[in-house]
């Protein structure tokens, strides 16, 4: 007979990302306290070669159960079908998760809603859970058969996590009422948080907006539509882009045909090299849950300029260790990008104020303080 399971982890993305850091790295710690672990993941997740490496040296399996019977044909009229009408891929994970008696099962979800199925069912298996949410979209309001599975996903669980209180209160406002079982976490960096980088000396002033390519989300054609003013194309300030994703072919396509040459398009760049070469930050994100590209930015000592959505002013001082642009459109975000400009010469000092400010916020391994939260909720 099997043995059980401590914790099993349920990441519902399909691909790896930010959403990501959290659970890899906590499995690692729980392992590391004695906690038996197991992965269950969607197969298309492809988890970076280090990643895996660690987790393979720590003797933590990721399962993969998952098929799909949906033909191309029923994913092509999905468009055109009500949320209770779309056809339902054959996910298996529900059964191996009994099979593996877990005590608890992490539902890692990259918005408020990928796994709420997934919860309910492990609900009406008696199965205790928690959830992860490491995002929330206030463009995105459920249906009204997606809100009841909504609801008593939140509701049965043993507790919900999210990475900031406005994701936690707009989650509420999704659901129409309040929960009493909702709290924060903090996201896993990769930058230093004892020995941030020096001040970069270079000639003029650069500004990194890292993130995935995804306009819908992060608003990258905001930034460009500011940076296509004849003022910023004669300053000698450069924006350089950092991250993949499925956007990308146009924010190359317009950078070209616009002819932005204060514009640069980089490959993967590890994040301690970005922060050894960019002055500041610029997010013109429409939605977010908390940033984990602020966090290190302001780990880094950088300044850092972004739009007002989600947990962003949880963690920052306006014009103290950063500038904010009232909303994600050109002409706040040209607002704010114009005052930081006027302060350039401050970027340094403002920088390492944020550098302090973010340790009050943020802990040094936030892993550790996660899987020792799971294992309090273990029964």
């Amino acid at each position: 007979m099997r043995a059980p399971i401590d914790i099993v982890i349920v990441p519902e993305n399909k691909h790896w990302g930010g959403s990501e850091l959290l659970w890899s790295k906590s499995a690692i710690a729980l392992v590391e306290k004695g906690i038996t672990v197991k992965i269950v993941a969607y197969n298309k997740l492809v988890l970076p070669k280090e990643v895996l490496q660690e987790l393979t040296v720590h003797q933590i399996e990721i399962l993969r159960p998952y098929h799909s019977k949906v033909s191309r044909w029923s994913n092509f009229i999905h468009r055109f079908l009500p949320y209770r009408l779309r056809f339902h891929k054959d996910d298996r994970r529900l059964a191996l998760i009994e099979s593996l008696k877990p005590k608890l099962v992490v539902v890692n979800q990259g918005f408020n809603f990928n796994g709420v199925v997934l919860m309910t069912q492990l609900w009406e298996k008696n199965i205790p859970y928690v959830s992860v949410s490491h995002g929330v979209s206030e463009m995105y309001w459920p249906p009204k058969e997606l809100r009841k599975t909504m609801l008593a996903g939140f509701k049965q669980a043993k507790h919900n996590f999210f990475v900031s209180q406005d994701n936690i209160e707009v989650t509420q406002l999704q659901l129409g009422q309040r929960l009493t079982n909702l709290g924060l976490v903090r996201n896993p960096f990769q930058v230093p948080y004892t020995t941030p980088p020096t001040f970069p000396e270079v000639e003029g002033f650069h500004l990194a907006c890292v993130g995935r390519y995804d306009f819908k989300t992060k608003g990258q054609d905001v930034l460009l539509r500011v940076m296509m003013q004849e003022k910023w194309q004669t300053r000698p300030l450069t924006i350089h882009f950092f991250g993949d994703g499925d956007d990308e072919d146009n924010l190359k396509s317009i950078v070209d045909n616009y002819k932005l040459p204060n514009i640069k398009i980089h490959p993967y760049t590890p994040t301690v090299d970005i922060w050894n070469h960019m002055h500041g930050l610029i997010l013109p994100s429409r939605s977010e849950g908390l940033p984990i590209s602020l966090v290190e930015a302001m780990l880094s000592y950088r300044v850092a300029i972004v739009t007002n959505v989600s947990g962003s002013l949880e963690v920052m001082l306006p014009n103290e260790t950063g500038f904010v642009a009232s909303a994600p459109r050109p002409v706040y975000l040209d607002e704010a990008l114009e005052n930081a400009w006027q302060r350039r010469m401050e970027w340094e000092d403002m920088g390492k104020k944020a550098g302090a400010h973010i340790r009050t916020l943020v802990p040094e391994f936030p892993e550790q303080n996660f899987a020792d939260t799971l294992i309090t909720l273990l029964p």
